[in-house]
């Protein structure tokens, strides 16, 4: 019969999920709103027909442990050094700033150290869930707001693993006992534990995938995700870590592997119906009565953090030369409270950091302002664009790129279009450069890195940052004009490997004296795909495949044999 029971529970939740979820989908809500709604329906405040502590923590837990993983696999060491300012100058700004400036607040009103420091370590974070959609549904992800907002909530991530595991410290700290000595206990443990499982998995992980791998069974596949998430997760919390963080170092680990791709795809299903539970958990816990008898309360917290938020990443925005609009705009986007932060404020509650009625009032607080994240990001581009529209290429003119390592692309036509889509979708930052000022406005609407100006211009190629470029790669069609785009490019950024598509190859010496890394003439192109795919049918090996290239008079026209990654 309990069985029974805890299937008529999942089956209410899943219908619940089901309704709500897809009415915040379509009035363009996050669907995080939606399993809160569900859970405060579903919940003792609503129409009581779950039980919140009836065998749902396990999975709301394991919810948290995919979540973890997934960030893992998303914080490639790749993607960190490429956004390296952004994410360790910013965001490590942010989260230090934020914290306290909170904590002083709260000192002020009389709260002990340890609840001061987890509060506002809670509050400092912002809600990556719904910072992304909004980013998504804008088409923003690119823009230089969009790029700042990533890297925050990368580094925000990142600092949920330490938080984590302070909690239990803190709860643990005696009140003469120092905070800062539970910050230090905490960080030696996290370090420890980062290095032990990330050389384990790196030792281990590859070579296991590979072997998998080689039966090709999907299922096999599978049950080793799983049991790479759920093993991490067991053996941190048996040395007195948190799962979260077992989770998050083996998300690091694999996501140095050829397999990062695959894994995501298995875990993510997973990750999204178990923190959708975790997200419903939390709803049916809140507390309706303290909302309507706190109201002033909670509006006045939900409103605090929300102005603290924006003021302090306005700063930090502006000490990495925003304008104004756009420092408010990035400020707006990102001054909600976040997921994580019922997840900490959970852990605290049952650590005895925070009493209940703290705890409600804060969760219902951060809600708040999630709720009103679509709201500000609205009022936030409204004023960002402004002068937008009276100055379009202007703006586009002043703009620079600041990522190293990245792709630089000349030219936006059709191919370059696919190019820039290809490094987007694999993680890898690109610039583009284009002269039609038309073609810039709409592509940049879209969400492009693109950037208005003339290859012979040394500032147009600053605005690209074409020095700290790993290659850029030439898609315009004028021969005159690319050997001014060749000369210009290596006279100012030497380094750069130059990659240059050509309509044919009659000025091959003449691009090899100047410098060029691979010479592709674009009439081969289609001819060479096809004859890889069907060669490739038939089970040719790369070696086979790669002569193409010297059939088809592809020219790798560097002094060595190191093909560009």
């Amino acid at each position: 019969m309990e069985n029974i029971f805890y299937i008529r529970n999942v089956l209410i939740l899943l219908s619940m999920a089901i309704i709500i979820v897809a009415f915040f989908k379509a009035i363009k809500l996050s669907p995080v709103l939606g399993y809160f709604a569900a859970g405060i329906a579903l919940g003792n405040y609503g129409m009581a027909l779950i039980n919140p502590g009836a065998g749902m923590a396990f999975f709301a837990e394991l919810g948290i442990v995919f979540l973890l993983f997934v960030i893992g696999l998303e914080l490639t060491f790749e993607r960190l050094i490429a956004m390296k300012v952004y994410v360790f100058g910013a965001g490590s700004i942010q989260i230090i700033i934020t914290v306290v400036v909170i904590a002083f607040f709260l000192n002020i009103a009389g709260y002990k150290p340890n609840t001061s420091a987890i509060v506002a370590g809670g509050l400092c974070l912002s809600s990556t869930a719904i910072v992304l959609q909004v980013l998504k549904e804008n088409g923003s992800q690119l823009t230089k707001i969009g790029r700042l907002s990533v890297a925050m909530l990368l580094m925000q991530d990142f600092a949920v693993v330490p938080l984590l595991v302070l909690v239990p410290n803190l709860a643990h700290t005696t009140p003469e006992a120092s905070i800062v000595s539970a910050v230090i206990i905490t960080l030696i443990k996290a370090t420890v534990g980062l290095v032990i499982i990330f050389i384990s998995g790196r030792l281990l992980f590859r070579p296991m995938f590979n072997i998998i791998a080689h039966f090709e069974s999907e299922e096999l596949f599978i049950a080793t995700t799983i049991l790479i998430v759920l093993g991490s997760a067991y053996a941190t919390e048996k040395v007195g870590l948190s799962m979260a963080l077992g989770a998050f170092v083996a998300g690091l680990a694999v996501a140095d592997t050829n397999y990062r791709h695959d894994v995501e795809k298995v875990v993510f299903p997973f990750k999204a119906l178990l923190l959708g539970l975790f997200f419903m958990t939390v709803g049916m816990s809140l507390n309706i009565t303290t909302l309507l008898d706190k109201i002033h309360l909670v509006t006045s917290i939900a409103l605090g953090i929300i102005a603290t938020k924006t003021i302090v990443i306005f700063f930090i925005a502006k000490l990495f030369k925003f304008n104004n609009k756009s420092a408010l705009h990035a400020g707006l986007l990102l001054s909600q409270g976040g997921e994580f932060a019922f997840i900490l404020f959970e852990l605290s509650l049952k650590q005895g950091l925070l009493n209940p009625e703290l705890a409600q009032t804060l969760m219902i607080s951060v809600t708040i302002t999630m709720a009103l994240t679509p709201l500000l990001d609205f009022i936030g581009g409204r004023i960002n664009t402004i002068s937008t529209e009276d100055k379009k290429i202007g703006n586009l003119i002043k703009e620079e790129f600041e990522i190293d390592g990245h792709v630089a692309i000349i030219g936006f036509g059709k191919i370059a279009k696919v190019l820039a889509d290809t490094l987007i979708s694999e993680g890898v930052s690109c610039a583009i450069l284009e002269i039609n000022p038309e073609l810039v406005v709409e592509s940049k609407k879209a969400g492009y890195p693109i950037y208005y100006g003339s290859i012979t211009d040394e500032s147009a190629l600053k605005k690209i940052d074409v020095k700290n470029a790993a290659a850029t790669v030439l898609t315009i069609k004028n021969a005159i004009t690319i050997n001014k785009a060749i000369s210009s490019i290596k006279q100012y950024a030497p380094k750069t490997k130059i990659i240059v598509r050509s309509k044919t190859m009659e000025n091959m010496a003449e691009y090899k004296k100047l410098g060029i890394y691979f010479l592709m003439p674009y009439q081969y192109s289609e001819a060479l795909m096809l004859c890889e795919l069907v060669l490739k049918i038939y089970g040719r090996n790369e070696t086979v495949i790669n002569d193409l290239h010297t059939n088809f008079n592809i020219q790798d026209c560097s002094s060595s044999n190191e093909l560009l990654t």
